[in-house]
């Protein structure tokens, strides 16, 4: 059944409940003011005056037996319905705020239970499909980097050594000559320093080679803030698509640092086991607010998503940026 049918199937059973509700109560409103109104019409009979003072009373009770059967019908209504809807409404805002983690406890009414398991239905396709276009998209990178250092690469490098031989073999030669082999070798180094880096950033080489903390270990190295890496836990290896995610959240957090915080030391913390956690924290000028940061910010939110894991930002101005996300390690990983 559609989420559509589903929803029309509330429409319509909530609609059924309220109206049979609004009879009921309608028709012992109005059984208890008619008698009411007898009792108050043959009040002045002396004869009828002992059934008069029956009937005020049972009008009474029988107002307020409709009085407090709406009450609590207005407050199983609310338990039942109202509440599970606005709760239905807030998962939705969240996520089509890109939070696919979000999930609807099951109502025990029939309808919003179905619409609610819709829901999560719908909300488990979205997290699955972004998990594979993330793996996906790992794949690539990964083909593309090897592509890059197997091929174009290793043929500059040849194309190096052998101008180094021609330089060698031509030392006495014209001095035009040497200078343009000279600017010839000079240029397909920068060549391959320019690929080595664009592959790096496609996908490291080490992190395939040697796994996350090497890789984050390379990142550090190169970085021109200072950085620390710290490791701990058990060092365990995971999946490839987790390993490139969580190296991306790293390089992401660090480079805002660099190129935003103004910060003069980076710490990345990496902690190994059942649950893989990353902390990135740097000194710089903070201040950023989550709610409203960049398309960096929200495509690292994503990554973490993806995989089930949690991201937390703190960044109080002038008091630095804190970054901290947990990733579940697969279990057969």
């Amino acid at each position: 059944m559609s989420a559509r049918h589903e929803y029309r199937g509330l429409r319509v059973g909530l609609t059924s409940l309220t109206v049979a509700a609004g009879c009921l109560l309608a028709l012992l409103t109005g059984v208890a003011f008619a008698v009411l109104l007898w009792a108050v019409s043959e009040a002045d009979s002396s004869a009828a005056g002992a059934d008069c003072d029956h009937a005020v009373l049972a009008a009474v009770v029988g107002l307020t037996a409709s009085t407090a059967l709406g009450a609590g019908f207005t407050v199983l209504q609310h338990r039942a319905v109202v509440r599970p809807v606005r709760g239905a409404k807030a998962a939705a805002e969240q996520l089509a705020g890109g939070d696919l983690s979000v999930r609807i406890v099951p109502s025990k009414v029939a309808e919003i239970g179905a619409l609610g398991t819709s829901f999560n239905t719908m909300a488990a396709s979205l997290q699955d499909s972004r998990r594979r276009v993330m793996e996906s998209v790992e794949a690539v990178q990964r083909r593309t980097a090897r592509d890059l250092h197997d091929g174009a690469q290793q043929r500059l490098v040849s194309l190096m050594i052998g101008l180094r031989l021609a330089r060698e073999l031509l030392a006495d030669a014209d001095p035009a000559a040497i200078d343009l082999l000279d600017q010839s070798i000079d240029n397909a180094q920068t060549a391959i320093n320019e690929l080595r880096e664009l592959a790096s950033g496609i996908y490291p080489l080490v992190l395939t080679v040697k796994g996350l903390a090497p890789a984050v270990q390379d990142l550090a190295a190169r970085c021109p803030v200072p950085t620390v890496v710290v490791e701990s836990g058990d060092g365990r290896r995971t999946c490839p698509a987790v390993e490139s995610n969580a190296y991306f959240v790293v390089a992401e957090a660090v480079t805002n640092a660099v190129k935003h915080a103004r910060a003069s030391r980076i710490d990345v913390c990496l902690e190994f086991g059942e649950v893989l956690r990353i902390k990135v924290a740097d000194d710089g000028v903070g201040g950023v607010c989550p709610a409203s940061a960049g398309s960096g910010m929200t495509g690292l939110a994503d990554r973490v998503a993806a995989f089930d894991g949690k991201l937390a930002i703190d960044s109080p101005p002038g008091g630095g940026t804190t970054i901290q996300v947990q990733i579940p390690v697969p279990a057969t990983a």
